[in-house]
């Protein structure tokens, strides 16, 4: 395969999904795309858990000097560093694919409906769960003092210089380390609980839903062209919101063009997906993935070729697959739960078990079977916590997890 083949497929498959005469004004959302969206809810939360539990300062790897020492960092680039990167892009996509199912025409009473069911279902539990970060920020900065990692100024300096007035918004805010392919700079930051970047980013998005709905219906294809390019070469502004929403208006138009999340009937397009998207990801795991200026370039042809291939293989696992085989009940209503408690409480408590568990240990083989149990232990912390939290206080349940 020649150096460039690969853009040269890429830019083949997306003039199919662009223009392919998919369109069907009579097809609405089938049981079979129910199922599909339902069969990824706990596989991609799982990803973003797994996404958190790369650690900090790993150091690059060394391909021409490789040693048994390095398999650790390889995997953990593989999975953290690259892989779990689709799962918030495909979570946007399924946002908005279904806000604009079903959806004939816009005018005020629509705008008015969807933002009312939006109000519970995201802007309540985004309030509370910032709200609640703050008792739980304390307290685990004061398990770290007790336990020796944190002196008792560094708390003290955080609680005076801390930004609260941005609680909701950006408490944390930074520039990326490297600039786009146009020299951009690219805004990272985030409410005081940082995965929530993505509610706030949805909210904001859905907010904009009637200028989606226009751009879609005035420019269709060629809008939606427009936008990958966008997202593809990071031509975005340096705001708060980020490019990664886009996907919000990519699953827009595949509603409102009333196409299947099946890619495609023709199993060489599938394939030809299958292929762009390990080629990427090889690519992106060779330049450390966000790590590295050509790595953050590589990073989006990555996502929007491997989202496809998520749908496509959930697709064929839901079509194939027996229903006993399906996640249970537990692991698809707990998923927003889960998202939302993992990051400030669950992998500090994780980490400190599996810390005492494998100690310091210096084998590759243990380290990264410390890794892997990571996200696993996380899980099951977030799960625990469910189960109480149902038994003794259902409707604050209920609440946190925006009625789901």
């Amino acid at each position: 395969m020649e150096r460039n083949d690969e853009f040269s497929y890429f830019f083949l498959f997306l003039q199919y999904i662009c223009i392919s005469n998919q369109t069907n004004d009579s097809y609405l959302m089938t049981e079979l795309d129910s199922k599909t969206i339902k069969a990824l809810r706990f596989p991609l939360t799982f990803l973003v858990v797994l996404l958190h539990c790369m650690g900090r300062d790993q150091g690059m790897i060394h391909w021409d000097e490789l040693t048994v020492n390095d398999f650790p960092l390889i995997v953990k680039y593989m999975l953290s560093g690259t892989l779990c990167q689709l799962a918030v892009p495909t979570f946007f996509f399924i946002s908005g694919y279904l806000f604009f199912q079903k959806l004939s025409h816009w005018d005020l009473t629509v705008y008015r409906s969807k933002l009312k069911k939006r109000v519970s279902g995201l802007l309540v539990p985004y309030l509370l769960w910032n709200l609640l970060c703050v008792p739980i920020t304390f307290l685990v900065m004061w398990g770290e003092v007790k336990s020796g990692s944190r002196t008792m100024e560094s708390l003290t300096t955080f609680l005076h210089e801390a930004p609260w007035t941005h609680l909701f918004w950006d408490f944390s805010s930074h520039d990326s380390a490297f600039k786009t392919l146009w020299g951009g700079t690219i805004l990272v930051n985030s409410p005081i609980l940082g995965t929530f970047w993505y509610v706030r980013d949805l909210m904001v998005m859905i907010v904009l839903s009637p200028l989606i709905y226009y751009l879609f219906r005035w420019g269709r294809q060629w809008t939606f062209f427009l936008l990958v390019m966008v997202f593809l070469l990071r031509l975005w502004p340096y705001t708060s919101l980020s490019v990664q929403s886009l996907f919000f208006a990519f699953g827009a138009y595949w509603a409102l063009d009333r196409r299947s999340l099946c890619l495609s009937s023709h199993r060489v397009v599938r394939w030809l997906c299958y292929v762009m998207t390990v080629v990427f990801w090889m690519l992106v795991i060779y330049y450390h993935g966000n790590d590295s200026y050509w790595g953050v370039q590589l990073m989006p042809f990555f996502t929007f070729t491997a989202m496809w291939t998520v749908f496509s293989l959930a697709r064929q696992y839901v079509t194939h697959c027996p229903p006993h085989w399906s996640p249970s009940i537990l692991l698809t209503e707990s998923s927003f739960f889960v998202y939302a408690l993992h990051i400030e409480l669950a992998l500090p408590l994780a980490f400190f078990l599996s810390k005492r568990l494998f100690g310091a240990t210096t084998s590759p083989w243990l380290l990264t079977l410390q890794y892997l149990l990571l996200p696993v232990l996380i899980y099951a912390i977030c799960l625990l916590c469910w189960q109480v939290l149902k038994k003794i206080c259902p409707r604050g349940l209920s609440l946190l997890n925006g009625n789901r």
